[in-house]
């Protein structure tokens, strides 16, 4: 590893930042002690800070009204966390009344560079329109998969980008020691294209790794923002008791046609996989998909499992699916995935990359993520004892520069700051991580939500949050 922190010939400060994203390329970037790189981590979190603070307006009215100058200790991001809630509190009528430029604000003011707000949406008539517009004109957003209800809206640059697919890249040199040489059939079990992350970076896996003739993905119809938002519009219009008979029939009819073009989809690509048995294969996708091709495998005739080769990049939770008990014990069953060959990751939409999971089941944190666990209102951070702290989970990626990259999260877990039984000495998440609206009440509110949203609803001249 690397010094800790570098410093010019006369004393004056360097990219601290690419100092500790440089990890990326190391053998192990997961191996380190914390001690070692906290000094650093802190020296890049306050440079982020500085940039972001200049280009958010929201950012720079908290810090200044939580009197933060500069982060000198972990403490001192706690006031400025944002929560995913944030990322999905932009006004229902901005795109009902297809207020573009408004919306466009809205997105600025939780982006370290503008000009949304100014650009010309004539002709626009859906939130699918409205980010292919932004696309067009070098500003590239994500949406989350709004199985809360609500997609998440963010921006992120080139840079996110490329880190994200560094980080991947990385963490297959990790896990498995193998390189993507475009050479393997690939399963991506997504869509082809579309806004969510998802379709983005691990679009760019699945091209590393696969071979042109033979990447299928589960369907070539777009993911649409729009279709999400509709459904979560008429689960509250039923909830509240407004949603008209027509509205769910027709919703019904959608719902069915979609479920069956899936069912096709999948018996197509359980086919595919039968045929490449005997072939090292790359595998793509939450769990959910991951079962029902198996099953769609197991029904054309696979027998045996898959060459032993075949990779396996897997995590996402179960999306609010309901899956047998031994949902995995059958995948690794039917396709012969092995643990030394699966890329298990837990990490959150809006941050950059995944945590990856080791052979003693913990979830190994880079360097460049700062871990805090906070209590449930995310208010006040939770000091370890024995080494150990469990609690609402935040995390402050320094690497992050399309938008502010602390986050708290919606999970409750624990994190171990001593080394893990894998060897590794840096921090883990153990994998008893689940949401807190899955805990008993379900309740899974942060008070850091709606003190951003004030800040951001001064910024963009006092529209309805």
């Amino acid at each position: 590893m690397q010094p800790p922190l570098r410093r010019g010939p006369t004393g004056e400060c360097v990219n601290f930042i690419e100092q500790l994203t440089s990890f990326v390329g190391a053998d192990d970037p997961y191996d380190y002690r914390l001690s070692d790189v906290r000094e650093l981590q802190l020296a890049a979190a306050h440079q982020r800070f500085e940039r972001a603070r200049g280009a958010m307006p929201v950012l720079d009215r908290r810090a200044s009204d939580c009197g933060i100058e500069k982060i000198t200790q972990v403490r001192d991001l706690v006031p400025l966390m944002f929560s995913d809630a944030t990322y999905k509190s932009y006004p229902d009528s901005f795109i009902a009344q297809r207020k573009w430029n408004a919306l466009g604000a809205w997105l600025d003011a939780l982006s370290t560079s503008a000009g949304a707000a100014q650009l010309n949406y004539d002709g626009v008539t859906d939130i699918d329109g409205w980010i292919a517009r932004l696309a067009d004109h070098g500003h590239t957003v994500y949406v989350s998969s709004g199985t809360s209800g609500r997609c998440s809206i963010f921006q992120v640059s080139q840079a996110d980008r490329e880190m994200d697919v560094r980080g991947f890249r990385s963490a297959w040199r990790w896990k498995a020691g193998v390189q993507p040489d475009r050479s393997r059939p690939v399963f991506a079990l997504m869509p082809r294209s579309g806004a969510h992350r998802m379709m983005d970076t691990f679009g760019i896996v699945v091209r590393d790794f696969g071979r042109p003739d033979a990447t299928y993905f589960l369907s070539d119809t777009p993911l649409l923002v729009s279709e999400v938002n509709r459904m979560a519009r008429l689960s509250k219009d039923i909830a509240a008791g407004t949603a008209t008979p027509g509205d769910i029939h027709a919703a019904e009819l959608a719902v069915a046609a979609k479920q069956a073009a899936s069912r096709e989809a999948m018996r197509r690509m359980g086919e595919a996989v039968t045929r490449h048995r005997d072939e090292p294969s790359f595998f793509v996708g939450t769990w959910a998909p991951m079962f029902a091709l198996a099953q769609a495998a197991k029904t054309s005739g696979l027998v045996g499992g898959l060459h032993p080769d075949t990779l396996f990049q897997t995590g996402g939770g179960l999306k609010g699916a309901v899956l047998p008990n031994d949902y995995r014990e059958q995948i690794e069953s039917i396709l012969g995935l092995k643990p030394a060959r699966n890329l298990s990751l837990y990490g959150m939409t809006e941050l950059t990359p995944f945590m990856p999971q080791c052979a003693a089941g913990h979830y190994h944190l880079p360097p460049w993520h700062v871990a805090l666990v906070l209590d449930k209102s995310g208010e006040q951070l939770l000091a370890p004892e024995d080494g150990r702290v469990s609690g609402r989970l935040a995390f402050f990626d320094v690497s992050m520069d399309g938008h502010w990259g602390a986050l708290v999260s919606g999970d409750h877990g624990t994190l171990q700051l001593t080394p893990c039984a894998c060897g590794r000495r840096g921090p883990s998440l153990l994998h008893d991580i689940v949401r807190y609206r899955d805990l008993p009440g379900g309740d899974d509110k942060v008070s850091c939500a709606g003190t951003i949203d004030t800040y951001v609803r001064g910024v963009i001249g006092g529209e309805t949050l």
